[in-house]
């Protein structure tokens, strides 16, 4: 999505994060033990620690833009059940 503004409409289509699957959590343990492993390796560690900090400049930029902070919002201010964002997505304009 670099080279296009993201709308609403996007969120409307992307967002279901009101199903809520906790089942993952059983692989922590196995998870922290390769991350951890992994995060032995100083490039690699140096490499993850440097992607988060784009990551959080980059966020932190977006935060600053007016259009951006008036997305966010619409997009926290969007509350529609599991039939009526289905609708929505199928009836949307699909380029935003």
């Amino acid at each position: 999505h670099v080279d296009r503004s993201i709308g609403i409409n996007y969120w409307i289509r992307m967002d279901w994060s009101d199903f809520r699957d906790i089942t993952i959590k059983r692989n922590l343990p196995r998870l922290r033990a390769e991350y951890d492993r992994l995060m032995e390796d100083k490039k690699l560690k140096q490499a993850h620690q440097a992607g988060l900090k784009w990551h959080q400049a980059k966020a932190k930029e977006l935060h600053a833009m007016p259009e951006f902070a008036e997305l966010y919002q619409q997009a926290l201010d969007v509350k529609l059940n599991e039939t009526e964002r289905v609708a929505y997505a199928l009836s949307l304009d699909m380029e935003s």
